[in-house]
């Protein structure tokens, strides 16, 4: 029997149930067969194969907890948080909710470009469970956190896929949600806005709602999680504490391109596959200066200069930058972010372009690498690719966020 619930009635204590149950869930889809194609158009016959994107998954996601889904691209993580939202609903199983549910599963879903960011604010934070009065009373706030500006009284379909996923957030964020679904929203916009994010979500996790997220960033998975659950193709692969199961993935995903890298190549600072060749990783700042030495602050490119030697249908381009002692202080790539390598292209170069690289006064090194779209493992990788120096005041934290006091 399948099923889908919400129960509208939650307690705020201890007691009060799992805010998301999944029992013994499948999802599959007919797609038509690939294997099939020219018989089909040979004899008229329509032929079709099943995918299975979730296999008999069960787990709960109890009050005040934060899951974060890992895995590569296609293991179902999208499919999980569209199954919680009850956007999607599962062939077999049952999946139950409990309270408010809020999130944000596709960049803008759900908004209408024609309106603009405010309307969409409002129309937004309705359709996520909030009345008309509530909407309106939490619109300043929700403006404010979105930090667009004059933008916001513009049409949706001007904005960037970063002003997407400020508004989104914004509204996700401010709805008061017992539990709160974000697949890889986190992945777009400059390094400030994403840290301010992270801190919120602190605050919210706070105050008590259950957080389901995906993300391709472990450091985010790592700073945010409880738990976390490793799917592979669909099932369960893992499911226990954030280093554990992140690591095991992590060791997964380099023993694949360790086992798929050239003899020798390793200790040359490099690994992968070899169908394509980073040959070089170049950092500019303003009027493409140079930036071996950068103030904090400042705009940084990061350009990643490739070769193609096999025609590879779909990659990622990823960049890391850890501070001198090895600690990741942000990782981004392309995946998500609406960008991708024109297919069969034999050289051409990736920029990464940070608005402001607010990190605090060291020295940083830059990690570069070229995925398989499924994130399987890594065409060429190269650590410490590049190292530059950041001026500015040295902290604690790697963070260097602009800010101003005020005592009264």
């Amino acid at each position: 029997m399948t099923t889908y619930a919400r129960d509208p009635k939650l307690s705020s204590n201890d007691l009060e149930p799992a805010r998301l149950r999944f029992d013994g869930v499948d999802k599959h889809y007919r797609g038509v067969d690939q294997t099939q194609r020219a018989g089909r158009r040979r004899s008229g016959r329509r032929g079709r194969e099943e995918h299975w994107a979730v296999r008999d998954l069960s787990f709960e996601v109890g009050p005040n907890e934060t899951l974060g889904l890992i895995g590569a691209n296609g293991a179902g993580k999208s499919t999980l948080l569209r199954l919680a939202a009850g956007v999607s609903h599962p062939s077999a199983g049952a999946v139950t909710t409990a309270g408010r549910v809020a999130g944000i599963l596709d960049l803008g879903g759900g908004f209408h470009p024609l309106l603009t960011g405010r309307e969409n604010a409002v129309t937004g934070g309705i359709l996520a469970g909030l009345s008309s009065q509530e909407a309106a009373e939490r619109i300043e706030a929700i403006l404010e956190f979105s930090e667009l500006g004059s933008s916001i009284d513009d049409p949706l379909r001007t904005y960037s896929s970063g002003m997407f996923v400020r508004l989104a957030f914004a509204v996700a964020v401010h709805v008061d949600a017992d539990l709160l679904l974000i697949d890889e929203a986190l992945a777009v916009g400059d390094i400030a806005f994403r840290a301010k994010c992270l801190d919120h979500l602190a605050a919210v996790q706070a105050r008590g709602t259950s957080i389901v997220f995906a993300s391709h960033d472990s450091s985010q998975i790592r700073a945010l999680s409880n738990r976390v659950m490793w799917l592979d193709g669909g099932r369960l692969r893992m499911l226990g504490a954030p280093e554990e199961v992140i690591g095991s993935f992590e060791m997964s995903m380099y023993d694949q391109t360790l086992a798929a890298t050239p003899p020798g190549e390793e200790r040359s600072g490099r690994l992968g596959s070899g169908e394509y060749e980073i040959t070089s990783v170049d950092l500019t700042t303003r009027e493409d200066r140079p930036a071996n030495s950068i103030p904090s602050g400042w705009p940084l490119n990061i350009d990643i200069t490739y070769r193609a030697h096999a025609d590879v249908r779909h990659v990622i381009f990823g960049v890391s930058v850890h501070t001198e002692r090895g600690e990741r202080c942000f990782d981004v790539s392309t995946d998500g972010a609406g960008v991708a390598a024109p297919h069969g292209l034999r050289t051409g170069t990736a920029r990464l372009s940070i608005e402001r690289l607010d990190l605090v006064g060291g020295r940083y090194h830059v990690d570069a690498g070229i995925y398989t779209g499924d994130w399987s493992h890594a065409l060429d990788y190269q650590w410490q690719a590049r190292w530059m120096t950041v001026l500015g005041p040295r902290s604690r934290g790697p963070m260097a966020p602009p800010h101003s006091w005020g005592l009264s």
